[in-house]
């Protein structure tokens, strides 16, 4: 068979086996749905696509974090080029699309290298692209796309790489420039990183096999290759590098992390054996897993030993990738964690790609060994024996070990069978025996390989990626979604939204659901994540908003994002010893069973963040007498004031509790907590209401019974404390002689949507319309725009709730002439551009927008010029002169449009530049031909 079909045939088998593997992604229309893709890469993917679709640039949304930037969130990929060939898809048919051609890339690329570099056959060179692309690494790693994508591009940048080392020659460095940019691109810069790490390791180890007067030549070559490379890269990548500097610079990860923030996710030895064994069984978290199969790790052994000088590079990657992915538990790790790279990331676990690699290349060395008729000896055999038994030792006795020492719980990283039950057991057996004794078999060398494909495709089954959902779990609107949009769309400025929620409640629909997953041929976890998909639906939560365009407070962020703004400013809505939101989460964080599981922020930070919808579940409600309590909404009780918020004591006004006058009822139930049940009083009538009864209940509260006078209903029903303290958890009215109750609310709230969930809307007396700016009044405070101009206006806020507003800026002369103004009216908001109205007042003063503060955005009063000042730790202000004024907001960084124009040009000579180079290198071989 001549090399070009040979090439052609291997081509189209590694093409048929990424078919085959990932078969349901590709032949179903089931959807990945858990995870980052679902609550992070799906919103954020339409939301991408959606103004690429509509010719713009992804530049700014209002729907997460009350404000952020896209574009300078690398993760999007928004230039990544073979994202742009599905804006017209919806996001979980582009990730299928993009999923499927990446880890075929891979795969091409892991062939070439082992042909080119392994000089190996092709039949050899098939089996260790197979290994490492349809391996457990690569394979676990499917759920985070932009890694996924930067990964299939490794191999290509290694065997670039390794070529130049004794080819250096322009149009191949050209092609290491250019796939290291499209790498940048994909926007997980870390696996960039672990790229250069093999890069250099292979490097240093292929050099030192070199005759000794040739170290320092090949060294310096090779660095100022590299170097020039990275160079030129990051000038192509300038469109995406300029706003992600910028991002950076405002992000939690500004200056690094921490070697403790570094080392998170780092592979535990006691999870090893479950992580580099096929769990047959059980789903081990994505990042520790980096199974190449018994025989794949069998001829790995072989190849070790049969490579000669071409197998120390892999051996040496395979090591130091599994040295670095111990993290934490390696002690050499720490001092390294301090360095400039290694300080920018955590999960130091991803440095198994260089073991998956390694393992692969070695697996190819090893399997064209026993082609051309090497027998292993039995010292071969015992080492692998050994190797398995070891890792099974470790795969049974780890997890025990970690949950009777508390290192960590079996139930956060497998997911399944914490200890290999005896399908996994008998599959490793049967497959070690069948390599040990084929391996010495004279023709037994390519049915060893088959086998190889068929360990990974049994142990692939196991896999996320096969667990698909029906693409209504994340493309249908439940309840939630449909009562959102009723209420935001056509609106000029709609209020944000906030879920609280474990994720603990069970859908309505649950057995409807579940007769429906059978019938589909679903499996239980398929259906777990189903349910957790559809919960958050009905949650909205997070980054859903983006989907739906429902401005949210939250959202997810795990990056770049959110800014250290938003972090320090949120503090104040979660509970006081509380650690600050790292990832932009706030809905999980609140949801703490100190609080029933609903820790509701007070309500001035509500307020403030123009918080005008409230979800929350009913895990909390309370069940007594066939009467329901609605817990979600406490008030703390202290005389004649109350508190919306049971850990703060800001007093405000009586709480009142509205109540339609045609409902009929004869009893109020009042659910607390405390010494004494409060007093109840009617708005029409000021007599306290007589207390018939109290019961204490299970779980510590009580219930007060309070008989109404008569037949006749009151509208409000206002509650005082009769103690120094007391939590009101819920009132409810009831008609004892029909048995029907209706769950009252407190104001400013009202129930609108009471189904898997609730939702209530916040009442104001500003129009809808004006409310996203500061309330008038208060003493404004100037404050450094520092990080610690931050925390001091955040001690502010909490102690003094008289101050109108904070600007982060220093003092101007005529501070104390200044006033809070007020917005009248929103006459435009757009994504990247606002219009308002201000109030008529007779002083200058600033304006308070509460929409997220960031560089880049300009303001315009009545058409001048003015500076946009950070405010109230996170939102946005600009001065006003005295009278009404139109003041318009855009969102146009400084970078915008000039680095897209930079970056099309430097395309553009490196084009002109390669077509040169590969124009010389063929008119030169014409002359030699």
């Amino acid at each position: 068979m001549s090399q070009r079909r040979a090439f052609w045939l291997s081509c189209g088998v590694l093409a048929l086996l990424v078919l085959v593997f990932f078969y349901r992604l590709a032949w179903t229309n089931g959807i990945l749905a858990r995870g980052d893709t679902y609550v992070y890469f799906y919103p954020y993917w339409d939301a991408r696509d959606a103004a690429l679709s509509a010719g713009r640039l992804p530049l700014w949304t209002p729907y997460i974090f009350m404000g952020a930037p896209l574009l300078a969130n690398p993760q999007l990929g928004t230039f990544y080029p073979p994202n742009w060939l599905t804006i017209s898809l919806p996001a979980p048919d582009a990730i299928r699309y993009s999923i499927l051609f990446h880890v075929y890339w891979a795969a091409l690329g892991a062939y070439m290298l082992a042909l080119r570099v392994g000089r190996v056959g092709h039949r050899a060179a098939v089996l260790g692209a197979a290994i490492f692309a349809l391996g457990g690494y690569l394979t676990a790693h499917v759920e985070q796309i932009n890694q996924l994508q930067g990964l299939a591009w490794l191999p290509w940048l290694v065997l670039l790489a390794a070529v130049l080392l004794y080819k250096p020659r322009l149009y191949l460095w050209l092609l290491f420039v250019g796939m290291l940019a499209i790498q940048l691109f994909t926007g997980h810069t870390q696996t960039v990183f672990i790229t250069l790490v093999t890069i250099a390791v292979y490097s240093f180890v292929f050099i030192l096999q070199q005759q000794r007067h040739l170290y320092f030549y090949l060294s310096a070559r090779m660095v100022v290759l590299v170097a020039a490379a990275g160079i030129m890269a990051l000038l192509l990548a300038l469109p995406q590098l300029i706003p992600t500097l910028e991002l950076t610079g405002l992000s939690i990860r500004n200056g690094g992390l921490t070697p403790n923030e570094a080392t998170a996710f780092s592979l535990s030895p006691l999870v090893l054996g479950r992580g580099l064994l096929p769990a047959y069984d059980a789903q081990v978290f994505g990042e520790y897993v980096a199974y190449a199969g018994i025989i794949g790790f069998g001829l790995a052994i072989v190849g070790a030993v049969t490579g000669k000088r071409k197998r120390w590079p892999w051996v040496i990657v395979a090591a130091v990738g599994l040295f670095l992915a111990l993290g934490a538990y390696n002690p050499l790790y720490w001092p390294l964690a301090s360095l400039p790279g290694f300080n920018l990331f955590r999960v130091p676990s991803r440095f198994l790609t260089m073991m998956a690699l390694g393992v692969a290349m070695l697996a190819a060395m090893g399997l064209q060994a026993l082609l051309n008729g090497y027998r292993p000896s039995w010292r071969l055999s015992v080492a692998l024996l050994a190797l398995i038994v070891g890792l099974g030792l470790g795969a049974w006795l780890g997890p025990q070990f970690g949950e009777q020492s508390g290192i960590f719980p079996p139930e956060a990283i497998i997911e399944g069978a914490a200890i290999p039950q005896m399908t996994a057991l008998l599959l490793w057996c049967a497959f070690t025996a069948l390599c040990i004794a084929l391996w010495r078999w004279r023709r037994g060398a390519l049915v060893l390989a088959g086998l190889a494909i068929i360990e990974l495709f049994l142990a692939a089954q196991a896999q996320p990626f096969n667990d698909l959902t029906p693409p209504d779990v994340y493309e249908g609107q439940r309840f939630t979604i449909s009562q959102m949009r009723a209420f935001v769309d056509g609106q000029t400025l709609s209020g944000r939204m906030l879920a609280i929620s474990g994720l603990f409640f069970e859908t309505g629909d649950k057995a409807a659901l579940t007769a429906r997953f059978i019938r589909d041929g679903m499996d239980e976890l398929a259906q777990k994540n189903a349910f957790v998909a559809i919960k958050r639906q009905e949650l909205l939560f997070p980054n859903l908003g983006l989907r739906w365009h429902v401005p949210t407070v939250d959202g997810f962020g795990g990056g770049v994002l959110p800014t250290v703004y938003y972090s320090q400013f949120t503090s104040l809505m979660l509970p006081a010893d509380a650690l600050r939101t790292a990832d932009g989460r706030l809905g999980e964080r609140l949801a703490q069973p100190e609080c029933r599981w609903g820790c509701l922020p007070d309500g001035r930070w509500l307020a403030m963040t123009d918080t005008r919808y409230l979800i929350v579940d009913k895990v909390a409600d309370v069940w007594h007498d066939d009467i329901a309590f609605d817990t979600a909404l406490p008030v703390l009780l202290e005389g004649d004031a109350f508190s919306m918020d049971i850990r703060q004591r800001t007093a405000t006004t009586r709480p009142f509790y509205p109540a339609p006058l045609d409902f009929g009822g004869d009893t109020l139930y009042v659910l607390f907590d405390g010494t004494l049940p409060p007093s109840v009083s009617a708005v029409a009538n000021v007599t306290p209401i007589a207390t018939a009864d109290v019961k204490r209940l299970d779980d510590g509260l009580q219930i007060a019974r309070y008989i109404l006078n008569g037949a006749e209903q009151w509208s409000e029903y206002v509650l005082l404390s009769e103690a120094d303290t007391t939590v009101v958890y819920a009132v409810t009215l009831s008609d004892s002689r029909t048995g029907v109750f209706l769950q009252l609310t407190p104001r400013p709230w009202q129930k609108v949507l009471s189904s898997d969930i609730k939702i209530y809307y916040r009442e104001d007396i500003a129009p809808a319309d004006a409310r996203r700016g500061a309330w008038g009044g208060g003493e404004l405070l100037f404050l450094p725009d520092t990080w610690q101009g931050g925390e001091d206006a955040l001690m502010a806020l909490r102690d003094r709730p008289d101050i109108g507003g904070i600007i982060h800026r220093p003092p101007p002369s005529d501070a104390n002439r200044l006033t809070v103004r007020t917005i009248d009216h929103f006459t435009a908001y757009e994504d990247a551009r606002l219009t308002f109205v201000t109030d008529d007042a007779e002083q200058a003063g600033y304006v308070i927008l509460y929409d997220a503060y960031f560089p880049g955005w300009q303001a315009f009063v009545d058409g001048e010029p003015v500076t946009v000042y950070r405010a109230n730790v996170m939102f946005r202000a600009v001065r006003v002169p005295a009278g009404q004024h139109t003041v318009e907001m855009v969102y146009q960084p400084f970078w915008y449009p000039m680095v897209l124009w930079l970056g099309a040009i430097a395309w553009l000579l490196w084009g002109l530049v390669l077509l040169v180079a590969l124009y010389r290198m063929h008119r030169a071989r014409w002359a030699q031909g």
